[in-house]
This record gives C-alpha cells, sequence and structure tokens, in this order.
C-alpha cells in the first residue's frame, strides 16, 4: 500500500495542478503516507497543512513552528 502511494504521489506532477481537487488529493495521499511510516514529527508543516486542507477546523494541533535557529 505504502508503495502505491509513493508512486501516485511522484505521478501527480506529470498530470499538473490544474483544479483545487489536484492539490486536496496530494494531501489526502501524503496523510496516508504519513500514517503508513509515522513521519508526521518529522514534517510537521507538511502535516499541518494537510490536516487544513482536509478538515474545516483544526482543534488538537499547532501550527508549524519557527525554526528556533534563525
Amino acid at each position: 500500500m505504502q508503495n502505491e502511494i509513493v508512486r501516485k504521489l511522484n505521478g501527480q506532477p506529470e498530470y499538473g495542478f490544474n483544479r483545487e481537487g489536484d492539490m486536496v488529493y496530494v494531501m489526502a495521499e501524503v496523510r496516508r503516507l504519513f500514517e503508513h511510516v509515522r513521519t508526521v514529527r518529522r514534517f510537521p508543516a507538511l502535516a499541518f497543512y494537510s490536516n487544513w486542507a482536509l478538515h474545516t477546523r483544526i482543534d488538537r494541533e499547532r501550527g508549524p513552528r519557527k525554526d528556533s535557529s534563525g
């Protein structure tokens, strides 16, 4: 299943991002991939924006944190 999700994500640029739904699809696939590989903590900004794209209200997560180095 994980390989199928990665294949779909890698193929999406070929089709382009011509509609809002194209980006929502990518964000949904990113969330599915996160569930399989459990890497949400490594990519907090991507996790936040994929949640934002798929949910009308987010009340349990913080937004992406600024890097403390700069």
